[in-house]
């Protein structure tokens, strides 16, 4: 019963901390986006034939 229940609460634990990973790459992916997206834009001007 104890070791179940102990079982249970790493399991649990783990799920936990892969999901705050998760979450984490979430916030970092979001928070780069814009740069990439002027990053992307600043190339285009400067590929593009004046």
């Amino acid at each position: 019963m104890t070791l179940a229940s102990s079982t249970l609460q790493i399991r649990r634990h783990e799920y936990s901390e892969d999901k705050n990973i998760v979450i984490l790459v979430i916030f970092v992916g979001i928070g780069t986006l814009p740069f990439y997206a002027i990053n992307m834009d600043a190339i285009d001007e400067m590929t593009k034939p004046s």
